[in-house]
This record gives structure tokens, C-alpha cells and sequence, in this order.
């Protein structure tokens, strides 16, 4: 398993952002160069895990949040990592996901009517088919674009 350390460098700069702090200030902090830091973001060079560290703390962050993506004491990392994946889905996948979420919501309630349940499948299932129609169009006109 290797390091990444362009998706390391990517997330201390998103982090930096976030506290509104420039590499200047940054590198300040850490007693480095900014050329150094820039360094660092872009994955341009291998950052050490003492420097890590210490940026860790600057950024008020846990270590494991630049190495993985996902910090163990942020509560709502799946929402994070939901919001950023759910961002790129089109309308209709977006209408599909929500329809699957009121399902599941649902059912979970503890006075659940069986009107309610049967409501928010159809409501799932109407989303569903219009996606895989919209999607067979779409296939088929790609088709019939390749054809000519």
C-alpha cells in the first residue's frame, strides 16, 4: 500500500481553507516555507509525520482526517462524505435516492400505517421507473447516434 500524498496535500488544503488561512500564515506556524507548504498541497514532496502532526493541531484536526479522508471524531462524516457523492448524481438519481430515504424513514417510525408504507413505495417505485426509462432513452439514443 502506498501513501498518497497528492490526496494528503489536497485535504491540509481544503482544511486550511475552511480556518480562512493562508499558506503564508501557515507556513509561518510551522516555521517552513510557503514554497514548502505549496509543496505539501500539491503532493510535491513527502510530508513527514512530525509535520503532519503539527498541522493537525494548527488546523484543529484529527491526524487520520489527511490520511484517510474521514475523521474518527467527526460525528457526521458519512453525512460529509453522503453530501459530496449525492452532489454529482443527476436530478433523477438525486429524486431516486431521496424516494429510497422516505422509504426507509418510513418504515422505521414506530406507528407505521401500512397506507403510509405502500404510499412511499409507490412513490419509490414511480421515481425508480421513470430513472431506468430516462436511462433506456438515453442509452438508445446514444445507440442511434453511433449508428449514423
Amino acid at each position: 500500500m502506498s501513501v498518497d500524498y497528492k490526496a494528503i496535500g489536497n485535504r491540509i488544503k481544503i482544511k486550511r481553507k475552511s480556518r480562512k488561512l493562508t499558506q503564508d500564515h501557515l507556513s509561518e506556524k510551522l516555521d517552513v516555507t510557503v514554497g514548502y507548504v505549496s509543496q505539501v498541497e500539491r503532493g510535491a514532496t513527502k510530508i513527514s509525520l512530525d509535520l503532519l502532526c503539527r498541522i493537525s493541531t494548527i488546523l484543529d484536526c484529527d491526524i487520520s482526517y489527511f490520511i484517510t479522508g474521514i475523521s474518527a471524531d467527526q460525528n457526521n462524516y458519512l453525512a460529509d462524505d453522503f453530501t459530496k457523492k449525492f452532489s454529482q448524481l443527476s436530478k433523477e438519481q438525486k429524486r431516486l435516492i431521496v424516494s429510497l430515504i422516505e422509504l426507509q424513514l418510513t418504515q422505521n417510525k414506530q406507528k407505521t400505517t401500512a397506507s403510509a408504507v405502500v404510499y412511499s413505495f409507490s412513490t419509490f417505485c414511480t421515481n425508480f421507473i421513470d430513472y431506468i426509462d430516462k436511462s433506456d432513452v438515453r442509452f438508445y439514443n446514444k445507440i442511434n447516434v453511433q449508428k449514423v
